[in-house]
């Protein structure tokens, strides 16, 4: 899981992606926006990566390999949007 810092966003969506998805065991790969509500979730498939993104509170991001169900609200939690 990344958080991206709007300087470093380019820079973490692409260069390091292409680093992580050249890790055998990295199968889910999240990237999250600090000054908006955006999560992109890469996962492994036998034929490239999927993405699926969320923007809002209301939606939940699901970790296949833990079995986990995030929800967005969550990981915002606490989190001031000015």
């Amino acid at each position: 899981m990344e958080v991206l810092s709007p300087s470093k966003a380019y820079y973490y969506g692409i260069s390091k992606f292409i680093m992580y998805r050249s890790i055998r065991s990295c199968c889910e790969y999240l990237l999250l926006e600090q000054d908006e509500i955006f999560i992109e979730k890469y996962s492994k498939q036998s034929q490239g990566w999927l993405l699926s993104d969320c923007n809002n509170l209301e939606e939940s991001i699901f970790l296949e390999l833990i079995g986990v169900k995030l929800p967005t609200a969550e990981i915002y939690r606490g989190v001031d949007f000015e």
